[in-house]
């Protein structure tokens, strides 16, 4: 009986043993017939079963040799007529071989960006702005950004009856400064919003905790401007003192820093303080290689003895001459001297007279930043990717003003080889 016993189980875990045999074969069965493919001698494929919708069915699949004079063409140039969709457009690779020098020389560099008001009006620009913003952190750069309310406040205040201008400074009253401050927290949140997703965006996974922050806060002290030439400018004052060591801080953090227009001082009262002006002191106390101005509109410097060429880079002392030749002083606090206040800050106003204000100003306050020793101002349209051009291409996009001279040409010397 005990053998008996023992020849069933042995038959049974011999049957089960089988089984397994046949089920493994059965699983495997499509693996096997693919992979004795080779072995059958001329004989049709078997039929392959697709596991999913996203399987790629392996009798759809070729091996074809691309001649090399091809292959260097379409890389290099593009094909338009290309199926492939892995093909670059047209003069990507040169371009991306040239930005590399670029791109080596901004790592690690500061660079101060001003954002006026009204870009944020176009919602599809200016999250292509953030976009670029957050692709030169990714690229290494340590980055201030400045934004600016003149546009929202104008909006709101209305007429010119309603707000009064000195000097280009807004004097500010207890009423003046609560809209400045609604519109101020608006235009700061706004901003941080769509940089923080440009930022995840850029970092990759949005679900995973990222590398770099928006981190805004008192950077700044500012103070009031007092009584000047009898006039109370009351809650307008200018720049006190820059944390710099702070912001510095935040940079090795990887967090990008900013800063709104409305300063304290140190006995907690609010100021008003012009955000170009900001913008040129904070780059100037940082030591930044660059500050950025965003213009309002797209506008460009023409020479009229060069045929009408645009004029893409002024050296500190050009700058200089063409402020003088128009008549305009700049005040490192904030105020501008020579310039009509009545510029009419709504829709009414001479389109002419506002783009050219608007382009006065940007170059006054760029040449103030050079004269804080920022290496070199950018004064840029606010276009698709105009920001990445000027940045990472050798002719830029906007015009660049420079206490050096950027790419210059000497005098030539006959008989003197270099």
């Amino acid at each position: 009986e005990d053998i008996k016993e023992m020849d069933g189980s042995s038959s049974s875990s011999s049957s089960q043993q089988n089984n397994n045999k046949n089920h493994n074969s059965s699983s495997f069965e499509g693996v096997a017939s693919i992979s004795n493919n080779n072995n059958n001698n001329g004989a049709p494929p078997p039929e392959v079963m697709i596991s999913d919708n996203l399987g790629i069915d392996p009798r759809t699949i070729e091996i074809v040799r691309v001649d090399k004079q091809q292959a260097d063409t379409t890389m290099v140039d593009g094909d338009a007529s290309s199926n492939n969709n892995k093909t670059p457009p047209p003069g990507f690779v040169p371009m991306f071989r040239g930005s590399a020098n670029y791109i080596a020389n901004h790592r690690a560099t500061l660079a101060v960006y001003h954002i006026p008001g009204k870009l944020l009006e176009d919602s599809d620009n200016f999250r292509d702005l953030m976009n670029d913003v957050a692709l030169t952190w990714l690229l290494g750069m340590k980055i201030v950004l400045v934004a600016g309310c003149r546009h929202q406040i104008d909006k709101r205040l209305g007429d010119a009856n309603r707000r009064q201008l000195v000097n280009g400074m807004l004097v500010t009253d207890h009423d003046t400064l609560r809209i400045i401050k609604e519109e101020a927290g608006y235009v700061r949140f706004e901003v941080e919003r769509q940089l923080a997703r440009s930022l995840r965006m850029h970092y990759g996974d949005p679900s995973n905790s990222m590398d770099g922050n928006v981190v805004s806060g008192n950077f700044y002290s500012a103070q009031p401007f007092g009584i000047l030439d009898g006039v109370d400018y009351q809650f307008s004052g200018f720049v006190r003192r820059v944390e710099a060591d702070k912001i510095k801080q935040c940079h090795a953090n990887r967090d990008v820093c900013l800063l709104s227009t409305l300063g304290v001082s140190p006995s907690g009262e609010v100021f008003n303080v012009n955000s170009e002006a900001l913008a040129a002191t904070v780059a100037g106390a940082l030591e930044a290689s660059k500050i950025i101005f965003f213009t309002n509109h797209e506008v460009i410097l023409k020479s009229n003895k060069k045929f009408g060429n645009q004029i893409q880079s002024l050296r500190l002392s050009d700058a200089t001459n063409f402020l003088k030749h128009r008549g305009i002083e700049m005040d490192r606090r904030g105020r501008v001297q020579g310039m009509d206040d009545n510029y009419g800050g709504n829709a009414t106003a001479d389109m002419d007279a506002v783009v050219d204000r608007d382009m006065l100003l940007k170059i006054g306050w760029a040449k103030a930043a050079l004269e804080q020793n920022v290496k070199r101002a950018h004064i840029l349209a606010p276009t698709q990717g105009a920001l990445l051009q000027e940045l990472y291409t050798r002719d830029g996009s906007g015009t660049l003003v420079s206490r050096d001279i950027y790419e210059g040409i000497r005098r030539a010397d006959v008989g003197v080889w270099w």
